[in-house]
């Protein structure tokens, strides 16, 4: 199994945001409520530690833009159902589509745009 072969950091902060419990419970001393505990408590913080195939961070976040992008990849994430990465990568293509959007309702306009238009 390549969990543990290349990339273990990688490899874990990917099951921490896919909320991936199992992949956690192969880690020695890790059972389900640990790898549970570590979802709840990580989750949405592992960007520096996962990378895309091409080796960039898959949704690096303009800086200024955190709390605004926190606010909305919350409510994308909690109250629409998408996944947290997912979320990320809406927020961070909407903000390089639109950089100069300052507010919550104006970002949700142009996720939902630019997922119209793909």
């Amino acid at each position: 199994d390549d969990f543990f072969v290349k990339g273990v950091a990688q490899k874990i902060a990917e099951a921490i945001e896919d909320g991936d419990a199992a992949r956690l419970r192969q880690l020695r001393g890790i059972g389900n409520r640990t790898a549970q505990k570590i979802i709840a408590a990580l989750r949405g913080k592992m960007d520096q530690f996962v990378e895309s195939t091409t080796g960039e961070r898959p949704s690096a976040i303009p800086s200024g833009k955190e709390v605004l992008s926190k606010t909305v990849i919350d409510v994308l994430v909690e109250q629409l159902g998408h996944k947290p990465k997912e979320a990320r990568r809406m927020v961070s293509e909407a903000l390089k589509r639109n950089p100069e959007i300052s507010e919550p309702e104006a970002l949700f306009d142009e996720i939902y745009r630019g997922e119209r238009n793909e």
